[in-house]
């Protein structure tokens, strides 16, 4: 019979978010929300693996007189 030795690791969940900002948002503006948002979860002990920019989309509903909006 073998024997396997189990090494004991520190699992985290892994979690995504959606970050919508409006479509007048500057190109420098979007750099530096996603910055900060990345340095709250790194303070917090998270990672950040991937970000996305998914572009300007449609919304099903208006929100606050908002047609479309900046998706990352």
């Amino acid at each position: 019979m073998e024997h396997y030795e189990l090494t004991e690791e520190k699992k985290m969940n892994c979690y995504e978010h959606t970050l919508i900002t409006k479509q007048d948002l500057q190109e420098n503006q979007a750099k530096n929300l996603i910055s900060k948002y990345e340095e709250i979860i790194k303070k917090n002990e998270g990672k950040v693996l991937k970000t996305e920019e998914w572009g300007l989309r449609n919304f099903s509903h208006k929100i606050k007189n908002n047609k479309k909006g900046f998706y990352f």
